[in-house]
Formats: structure tokens, C-alpha cells, sequence
């Protein structure tokens, strides 16, 4: 079954993985909303932490930046 999904649910997927200890499967899913909405600052900063997490400084740096 393939369903297109909306920004906002992969976020909130993203979310639920995040709090449950799957910060990679969580970056995928915040990477995908993004895809689909860049204009996303709450994804950014959900990236920005995961990836703070996951000692990934460069792109930890990347997506604070574009929040500013």
C-alpha cells in the first residue's frame, strides 16, 4: 500500500520515534517532512537535536542555522 503522507505526519512520526529511542529512524522521518516542506521550523530543530544526540555536529549545525 502506498499512501502519500503529508509534512505535518511525518513530523508527528518523527516524534514517536525520537521518544522511542529511534533517533535515526526519527531523522529519516524529519528529513522526509522536510522534503515536502521546507518552511518547517519545528523539523529543523527536531533535526538539529537528534542529530546533536547522534554526534553529527555538521548537520546538527546545518539545521540550527537555517532556523535563524
Amino acid at each position: 500500500m502506498n499512501i502519500a503522507l503529508k509534512p505535518d505526519t511525518y513530523f508527528e512520526m518523527g516524534i514517536i520515534s525520537y521518544y522511542n529511542k529511534q533517533p535515526s529512524e526519527a531523522i529519516e522521518l524529519w528529513e522526509n517532512a522536510l522534503s515536502l516542506n521546507k518552511n518547517n521550523f519545528k523539523t529543523y530543530i527536531c533535526l538539529g537535536i537528534a542529530y546533536t544526540e547522534e554526534k553529527n555536529g555538521r548537520q546538527c549545525d546545518q539545521n540550527f542555522e537555517t532556523c535563524n
